[in-house]
């Protein structure tokens, strides 16, 4: 969602499958308007167009490419390879990633940079997979002490609708704001 005042969002977000697996990615243009946007939608392209690559710090890398002309962005990918039951994720910038099951919150690390432009390291992160666990991307625009066991039986119900949650009740209002969330099929 567009940041109060704005008419184009400067996040973009993607969830792809592929034989085998799936990734989800959330990135956040610098700024607002149609100048973050460009930054975000050049660094989802990446991943649209990405072929036979599912190690997140390659998509990434990928997206910083594409990144390069724009402003730049805050970009989270997280690969699931359904083969060997992990989540994996690499992050630059203010994208949060968590993986929730039950009362557990693990939270995946981003690193300081901007994507397009510079950052110094990139460290791929890593949680064992299973259809039990539910996956949480979001952008700066959603705060982050948020707590799944306040809202119990939440994490059994539609992913639109704990987005939508999360959403209404952490939207900061002062930035663009994406929140994705993701489970295998119950």
């Amino acid at each position: 969602r567009a940041m109060h005042g704005q008419e184009i969002s400067g996040d973009a977000w993607i969830v792809r499958s592929f034989s085998g697996g799936w990734l989800c990615a959330v990135a956040d243009g610098l700024g607002h308007g149609p100048t973050a946007a460009e930054a975000a939608i050049q660094a989802i392209q990446a991943m649209r167009t990405a072929r036979d690559m599912r190690k997140p710090i390659e998509l990434l890398e990928a997206a910083h490419q594409a990144a390069r002309p724009t402003r730049g962005a805050a970009f989270g990918v997280a690969v699931v390879d359904e083969g060997d039951g992990m989540v994996r994720f690499a992050g630059i910038g203010n994208i949060a990633a968590v993986v929730l099951e039950g009362n557990r919150r693990r939270q995946l690390v981003s690193y300081e940079g901007i994507l397009g432009h510079s950052y110094r390291k990139v460290a791929e992160m890593s949680d064992a997979w299973s259809h039990e666990k539910t996956l949480v991307l979001h952008s700066d625009g959603i705060g982050t002490h948020w707590d799944m066991n306040r809202y119990p039986g939440l994490l059994a119900r539609d992913p639109s609708l704990i987005a939508g949650v999360l959403y209404r009740d952490f939207t900061r209002g002062r930035d663009d704001a994406t929140v994705v969330v993701v489970q295998d099929e119950r």
